[in-house]
């Protein structure tokens, strides 16, 4: 896989991800590099031209007051649906790629991978995103709720 031109770009695994929204380069790289899902956090905006991606927006997670204020339970379940159920390899995004897909990808790490909670919750802070640290007490619940997601 070679380096790709999308910010805030990581392979979480060998099924999911994740990184800011692709601009057309980033689109080409992720055909090329055989991507068959995206799964877009953003409200108004549709980005995938590709014909071979499949494209799957989850508009609600976006942070306005008058959407959706807070991340919420009905929004970890949507994405853990669209991530067991697409086809692989799934690219994950939000705007930048920090705030809405760090915890989604924190969520999918938790309830899917079991992976510790410190591991999460620290890769999920490097993003840098403004609503890191006041996203982890939500994380962090979801360890030990992980079961009422499965």
């Amino acid at each position: 896989m070679m380096e790709s031109p999308i910010t805030n770009f990581a392979k979480v695994d060998e099924n999911l991800w994740r990184g800011a929204r692709p601009d057309a380069d980033g689109v080409a790289w992720l055909v090329f590099n055989g991507c068959k899902t995206v799964i877009s956090l953003e409200w108004e905006q549709s980005d995938i031209p590709a014909a071979n991606i499949i494209e799957i927006r989850l508009a609600d997670w976006e942070p306005l007051p008058r959407f959706a204020p807070v991340i919420e339970d009905r929004h970890i379940r949507s994405v853990l649906a669209a991530i067991k159920t697409s086809p692989k390899p799934i690219f994950i995004h939000c705007r930048s790629g920090q705030n809405r897909t760090g915890v989604a990808v924190a969520a999918y790490r938790i309830i899917i991978k079991n992976d510790p909670i410190e591991d999460v919750i620290a890769e999920m802070k490097s993003y840098g995103g403004i609503w890191a640290d006041s996203d982890v007490d939500y994380v962090r619940s979801l360890e030990t709720r992980r079961l009422l997601f499965l």
